[in-house]
Parts: structure tokens; sequence; C-alpha cells
């Protein structure tokens, strides 16, 4: 487990060959939300698989997600009032995810009071009904099995 670095941006990007090597096929661990300084995770495009860690909700500056474009499975873990509250986007769309996108996370929204601006999911009909549901999302893509 990594602590006390002052990390503030993250970035993993399938353009590289050593990015390729790094993140093909892995899933995202938990540990990588233990790092208190973290403010921005850009891991889109890189095929990871598995699911979203609970642990995502735990930076209390991270200011910008993104895990589009990969493989991730499971549901969007619920965050516990008071986490998350600095974050502007969420950007899940093309990956496998299902069930709701949670109330919690609906509340960051910047129209509810919060400073969520994006949230992206695989929300769009068709398919009837769609991948993942989400009341509050400002965009909507087709699932990632419909591309």
């Amino acid at each position: 487990m990594v602590r006390g670095l002052g990390l503030r941006l993250i970035v993993a990007s399938s353009s590289s060959l050593l990015s390729q090597c790094v993140w093909s096929a892995l899933s995202i661990p938990p540990s990588l939300f233990d790092l208190p300084a973290i403010e921005i995770v850009y891991m889109g495009n890189n095929t990871l698989t598995g699911t979203i860690p609970p642990t995502y909700s735990t930076p209390s500056g991270l200011r910008e997600l993104w895990l589009d474009g990969n493989l991730l499975t499971g549901t969007v873990p619920a965050p516990t009032a008071g986490q998350l509250v600095a974050l502007e986007e969420l950007i899940l769309n093309r990956n496998l995810l299902t069930g709701e996108v949670p109330a919690g996370v609906c509340a960051l929204r910047d129209d509810r009071g919060g400073e969520l601006v994006s949230l992206h999911a695989d929300c769009a009909q068709p398919p009837t009904p769609p991948q993942i549901g989400c009341a509050c999302c400002t965009k909507c893509t087709a699932s990632a099995g419909a591309r």
C-alpha cells in the first residue's frame, strides 16, 4: 500500500507500450484510492477488468474520475454521505456496468447542491431496459455490448 505520497494526478493511457504492458487486462487496485491527495484519475480506454472498488469514494479531494472504455463489471458502489464532495466529473460509459447509479452519486450533481457537472454512463435506450439505470446522468451512451 502506498501512503503519504503527494500524487495529485494518475494517468493510465493505452497509447504507450509501457501502459499496455502494465494496465492491459488488469483490475483497478483498491489501494489506488488510499492516496490522500489524489484529485484526478484518468484510466479510460485501458481494457481494465473487474469492478469499481468501493474505495473509489475515499479521497476527499477527488475531482475527476475517468474509467470509460474499459471492461468493468458489477454495479457502481454507493458513496456514504460526506464522500466525493469535490467530485466534478465521473465518466463511466463504455463499460459493462449494471444496476443503477446510486442515489448517493446523484446527490452530488451540481443541480442538487453538489459539484458534479459531468456524469456519463451506458444508460441510453435502446436497449430497453438500458445496461445501467441513471436518473441523473448528464450523458447516456449506448451500452458497451452494443459496440
